[in-house]
């Protein structure tokens, strides 16, 4: 600033003295003492004071902190802090750190500090940060923004002063985490003090829980019995009766005591995801201030029959819980209730009596139609601010055209992904099913729809009209008895598009179009599955222009593939299709395929494909094939990545290999023990033929690597 100012004189700030640090935490942290307390204090003050090294923020960041402390024990815990022993208290980098905190509002330096409770060098994903925040009533909206965009906001805030890291997971998706380096994660326990707590089980042993401890995170790796340690987590909890959140993770499957939770009634939010645990202790009755219980893909299979007192909860989620058999039959009664998250919660058989009567209900995720009083469809009527995703399981239980319309599906705008989903019967009314349907028409803020077994001949007309005019993504598998596809062509949104097993289509005409200029003007993804009885495929000038990624399996009886559809893909996935009229594809990057027992089926897919474009090939070799040409691949030059799965009996690797100079990974599947030998670096019969790329992994045995080749990625057989 001087120098951009042209000062004439510069005045270099140094560190506080002993007389003026000491001056600055006596004014703050003495703050209402009586002179009792203050002989107490003072030793261990002036103590602190020399800890902090004349550093002022650091001076006035503890000062401000210690006048929160009345107890002796406390005021000994910061003094014994590891922030003061880091040897980055004599550089720059903490003062920074500290200015980002001041530079902080109240509710993110609540939000930082909560970190506190999470184990050093642990990630966890901004979605989860987010949701714990929420609970905690640390996120305040802003306008019309969810309480979840605005936490993601503030987690973006924090990494943009350097108070979190972020990387990304893409094995599943592109998954945001945080990870606090080490400075920022000793900054988050000093300004929290006692109120986060973390351990990890060892020996059957956890660390007790601080008396003032607020937050707490205990976690369950490695152990012999799960009996000890559910009465080491039992002895921890009942010393720690000033929490308000606890959460628990456990890698080994655990039967928690029944009286677990019988002395933290200050308790608001308990957190169980991910955890190898059995049940849900009836001691959870008592927790009457309790408003977040999260329990998302746990092993949990019971839950307390009734809930009883719990009259201020807000959220279960119980998302992933493939075991979870029961939910309280007095879940109804509880009318705070705002999240019911029961996605993938598939051996739930029925839900409690008039669910309907939660009309605060903000997410749902999944709804079971039964055929009697209290379980039909009916209750859905008033739940019309549920958002999210919505699964509707049983539609065959739909008894008629006026249950499905008080349902009301169509008036709930908040919902962005909805399934429907008939129970499989081959003796189902195809005409009957087809009006109830039609009256199921959803709003058309929709943007992703999922349908499943639906057993009637056509789709409904809400199908081809302005009802679906934002969808970006359309499922529809197992509709066996559809002779034809509805006129998908007209929705102007669609980027993906997934049909599975069709026996009764044979054809895909100008109708699959909607006959209008520019069909599917967005489509990006198609994939046609099963579709066994499916002989010709029109074409249709000016359609699909924007499609990269097509997906074709099963479809052994098609003559006929358009041209002009797929001129532009980029990648292509393909088996058991006959390639005998496939076009030739100008710009291919990516080709996944499948081959048939004969070998030679290789060079017919292959030879329809541009050798000078193509970077990327996958290749399913079945236990049959025990060898392929040697000329196989010499024409892929370009070839920079190539993966071959099954190869269960494949004896040798073609000599064409050696021709890929471009080569950068070689991925062989963990089923191809018969290569495993030959691939050996220096050793191998086939390592002349390899040696020349840079990676080279061969089922679980890395075999060469680089250093930029992603280590954690796995082969998807």
């Amino acid at each position: 600033v001087s120098l951009a100012m042209d000062a004439t004189h510069l005045h270099r700030l140094t560190r506080l003295s002993g007389a003026d640090a000491w001056l600055i935490f006596a004014r703050r942290a003495f703050t209402g003492m009586c002179k009792e307390d203050l002989f107490t204090f003072e030793p261990i003050g002036r103590k602190i004071v020399k800890k902090c090294k004349g550093i002022p923020l650091l001076v006035k960041t503890v000062s401000n902190m210690m006048r929160t402390k009345k107890r002796k024990c406390q005021w000994k815990r910061v003094l014994q802090s590891e922030i003061f022993d880091l040897p980055f208290v004599n550089k720059r980098v903490l003062p920074d750190l500290l200015l980002s905190y001041y530079d902080l509002n109240v509710t993110l330096k609540r939000c930082f500090s909560y970190c506190s409770m999470f184990p050093k060098d642990r990630s966890i994903s901004c979605s989860d940060l987010a949701k714990i925040w929420v609970a905690e009533g640390f996120i305040l909206r802003r306008g019309q923004k969810e309480m979840m965009e605005v936490a993601g906001q503030y987690f973006d805030d924090l990494v943009d002063k350097s108070l979190l890291g972020v990387f990304y997971k893409a094995k599943h998706g592109q998954t945001r985490s945080d990870e606090m380096h080490e400075l920022a994660y000793v900054l988050a326990r000093f300004v929290a003090g006692s109120d986060g707590f973390s351990s990890i089980c060892k020996n059957e042993r956890l660390d007790e829980i601080p008396d003032e401890a607020r937050h707490a995170f205990l976690i369950c790796k490695e152990f012999n019995s799960a009996k000890d340690v559910a009465l080491s987590i039992r002895k921890a909890l009942h010393r720690a009766k000033n929490l308000r959140t606890f959460k628990l993770q456990t890698a080994r499957r655990l039967v928690l005591p029944p009286d677990l939770f019988d002395r933290v009634d200050s308790l608001r939010v308990l957190d169980m995801s991910d955890s190898q645990i059995h049940n849900l202790p009836e001691s959870v009755r008592k927790l009457r201030r309790l408003r977040h219980i999260f329990l998302c893909y746990s092993d949990i299979a019971w839950l307390p029959k009734t809930f009883g007192p719990l009259l201020h909860l807000q959220t279960l989620d119980a998302e992933g819980c493939y075991e979870l058999q029961n939910l309280p039959c007095d879940l109804p009664q509880l009318l705070s209730l705002k999240h019911l998250k029961l996605g993938g919660t598939e051996s739930l058989g029925w839900l409690p009596k008039h669910i309907g009567q939660l009309s605060r209900l903000e997410t749902l995720g999944h709804f079971i139609v039964q055929d009697e009083d209290g379980h039909r469809i009916g209750e859905l009527q008033n739940l019309n601010s549920i958002g999210g995703h919505l699964s509707i399981t049983n539609l065959e239980k739909v008894r008629n055209q006026r249950e499905a319309i008080e349902s009301q599906i169509c008036e709930k705008p908040k919902l962005k992904s909805l399934t429907l989903q008939w129970t499989f019967d081959e003796y189902a009314d195809g005409k009957g099913t087809k009006s109830i349907f039609d009256c199921l028409r959803p709003h058309s803020n929709l943007k992703m729809l999922s349908i499943w077994n639906y057993p009637g001949i056509m789709f409904p007309k809400w199908m081809l009209d302005s009802s679906l005019c934002n969808l970006v993504k359309l499922e529809l598998l197992h509709c066996d008895n559809c002779e034809h596809l509805p006129a998908l062509g007209k929705l102007p949104l669609l980027e993906h598009l997934e049909m599975l097993e069709f026996p009764a289509v044979k054809s895909i005409g100008y109708e699959f179009y909607g006959t209008v200029e520019n069909a599917f003007p967005r489509l990006e993804t198609l994939e046609i599955l099963e579709f066994l009885n499916l002989e010709e495929w029109l074409d249709m000038d000016g359609a699909m222009p924007m499609l990269l990624n097509l997906t074709i399996t099963s479809l052994p009886k098609l003559k006929q593939f358009p041209f002009q559809c797929l001129r532009r893909l980029k990648s292509l996935d393909i088996s058991c299709v006959s390639m005998e009229t496939m076009p030739a594809f100008s710009d291919l990057k990516s080709l996944r395929m499948g081959i048939d027992h004969d070998p030679r089926a290789l060079q017919n897919v292959l030879g329809h494909i541009p050798s000078e474009t193509l970077e990327e090939l996958t290749i399913s070799i079945p236990r049959e094939v025990r060898s392929l040409e040697e000329s196989a691949l010499q024409c892929f030059r370009g070839l920079e990545k190539l993966t071959l799965l099954g190869c269960e009996n494949l004896e040798s690797l073609p000599e064409s290999i050696r021709c890929l100079t471009k080569l950068n990974s070689l991925q062989i599947s963990l089923y191809a023990t018969s290569l495993t030998d030959r691939c050996m670096k220096e050793k191998g019969e086939d390592w002349d033929k390899i040696s020349h790329i840079p990676n080279i992994r061969v089922g679980q045995f890395v075999i060469r690597e680089s250093e930029q080749f992603n280590k954690g990625e796995d082969i998807d057989e």
